[in-house]
């Protein structure tokens, strides 16, 4: 039909829907065969996925064997041929497939992984190598040479005696460090001149190293004969000095501290005494070090010396005596320099007991003390200071004023100070020797306390009078009346015979002035008092009589007459 298109011609047309179909479904065959082709190179992936120095590097740790190294390389030798003999030409269909490239970097690959697994072989050989050369090299110049002392003799002697058992491992080392080089000959691997001719020189240099152990062998024999004459004099002179100090130490140590109780030592020089016998006992424990090494080489029994052992506890002792005395107459020092007014005699005796305390367990812990004369000065020296605490304290009393000093003054015969003075310390007393006269400070302690007391009474009784006033009330129109004389003749006669007792004290004389002044205010008092009520009584009564009855005034009219003259006069 001239109407219809081409392409309803073709749709028409059994003949090139046939080519199309068949031509698609070649299409789909060559994809299917060339991903075929490509799968093949796919599972070998992990030739260029790993990391290789990674990977041979972790493997290595693991301190592989030689056949494994073999195995891992002739793997990859075996993938390189696999990969050379491959066609890299392939006709799929009407394609043309070129696999040079790929082929090309997979060989590239197995090289690398080649050279990887070499190079950590050579590593190894190297290694091993280098350490057996420096075994030779490093032990042959520390056994060539003579020790100098009994401590090197050991270091060398057990030397010696390590590289004669090791021989056998030594010499079992040299068979695969020459499998490992012939393995990397055999792959290919480059080895340096420096480094092949230390391997052909290695069964010579053991050699050499043999020859080496022997002579030194026969020359240790000759130093040990030498080492062990010397070491049986050094214990001779050992012991010698070992007597010596502890002759020294007895003689001369501050067992005793050469004072009075009461009295400062030379504490210096105590503690310079044990700080040297320190030194000198430090010298004799690194001289035994030395020696030990020596008696245990040559299988010396080790002689035990007591006095060391003595020496090093008693000055322990010493430590904290002297320790203990320092401690005391830091403190006491700094007393001496407080000035008197402040100090606190209670935190004095604590400290005292305290020290004590610890001085008394100290011997009791150790009964080495009871030898010592310094403990029982140190002991003497705190317990008088114990002694001095009452007396201080009774000088330190608020009660005692300047009387009491001036009379103390006059009873010890010392006139020359100044209690009130800044200057006026603990020193002052202990040097003055105040604390000596312990009875008269107490019984004038007691006399200010006493005095102290009667003094506040007779301030009480003037404050009392000072504040009391008489009690009067209104009584009828335009008069007063005394009353509450009851309260105020008691408090009169409690006053009366506090200044009565007073008076009898043997404390009297020095308030005698205050004490028959208030007498006679009292008295006075007294008089006044009833004389008044006296007064007020006769008054109320009269004025009962004569102002309050019409009666008895026309009665009595001549006595009326005189009340109200008199009162009226009042």
């Amino acid at each position: 039909n001239e109407t219809d298109t081409f392409y309803e011609d073709i749709q028409e047309d059994n003949v090139p829907r046939q080519l199309m179909s068949r031509t698609e479904f070649g299409m789909s065959e060559t994809r299917k065969k060339m991903l075929t082709y490509t799968k093949r190179y796919d599972q070998h992936a992990e030739i260029w996925n790993i990391d290789k120095k990674k990977y041979v590097l972790e493997w290595g740790a693991g301190k592989p064997k030689l056949t494994e190294f073999v195995t891992k390389i002739k793997r990859k030798q075996n993938m390189q041929n696999f990969f050379q003999n491959l066609e890299p030409i392939c006709d799929v269909g009407f394609i043309r497939l070129d696999s040079h490239p790929i082929k090309l970097a997979l060989i590239q690959h197995c090289v690398e992984w080649q050279k990887e697994f070499t190079t950590l072989l050579h590593d190894f050989a190297r290694k091993d190598l280098r350490e057996l050369q420096d075994y030779f090299v490093h032990h042959s110049a520390s056994l060539q040479e003579d020790p100098e002392d009994l401590k090197e003799l050991k270091m060398k002697t057990d030397l010696l005696d390590r590289v004669n058992e090791d021989k056998r491992s030594i010499q079992d080392r040299f068979e695969p460090i020459d499998s490992q080089y012939r393995t990397l000959e055999k792959f290919g691997e480059s080895i340096q001149d420096d480094e092949k001719e230390m391997l052909d020189n290695l069964r010579p240099n053991w050699g050499n190293f043999l020859d080496m152990l022997s002579a030194t062998e026969e020359r240790m024999k000759r130093v040990k004969a030498n080492f062990k004459k010397s070491l049986e004099e050094s214990q001779l002179q050992y012991a010698r000095n070992v007597v010596q100090m502890r002759k020294r130490f007895t003689e001369s140590g501050p067992f005793d501290a050469k004072v009075r109780a009461g009295e400062e030592p030379d504490i210096k020089r105590a503690k310079d005494f044990i700080e040297e016998q320190k030194r000198k006992m430090e010298e004799m424990r690194k001289r035994s070090e030395q020696m030990e090494s020596g008696l245990q080489l040559f299988s010396v029994e080790r002689i035990n010396y007591p006095e060391l052992k003595d020496n090093a506890s008693e000055i322990k002792l010493l430590e904290k005596l002297w320790g203990q005395y320092e401690n005391w107459f830091r403190h006491y020092n700094s007393w001496k320099r407080i000035e008197f007014v402040k100090l606190v005699p209670e935190k004095l005796d604590q400290f005292s007991r305290l020290n004590l305390s610890k001085l008394k367990k100290l011997f009791q812990q150790h009964k080495k003390m009871q030898s010592w004369q310094a403990w029982y000065t140190l002991e003497e020296t705190i317990k008088q200071f114990k002694k001095t605490i009452g007396p201080i304290n009774n000088l330190r009393n608020p009660a005692i004023k300047p009387r009491h000093w001036d009379a103390l003054k006059n009873e010890i015969g010392i006139v020359d100070f100044d209690p009130y003075d800044k200057n006026f310390t603990l020193g002052t007393v202990l040097s003055l020797g105040l604390h000596k006269h312990d009875n008269t400070v107490a019984h004038l302690a007691m006399v200010a306390m006493k005095e102290l007391s009667m003094e506040k009474n007779l301030g009480q009784i003037e404050e009392t009078w000072n504040e009391t006033e008489i009690e009067v009330i209104p009584y009828k129109k335009g008069f007063n009346k005394i009353v509450g004389v009851d309260t105020l003749n008691d408090v009169l006669e409690n006053h009366q015979l506090q200044l009565s007792t007073m008076k009898n004290s043997p404390y009297y004389s020095t308030f005698a002035a205050q004490i028959n002044l208030w007498i006679r205010i009292l008295n006075e008092i007294v008089e006044c008092m009833d004389a008044a009520l006296s007064v007020q009584q006769q008054w109320i009564y009269l004025e009962s009589i004569f102002m309050g009855s019409d009666h008895i005034r026309r009665q009595l009219p001549k006595e009326t007459s005189l009340f109200k003259a008199v009162h009226k006069g009042m």
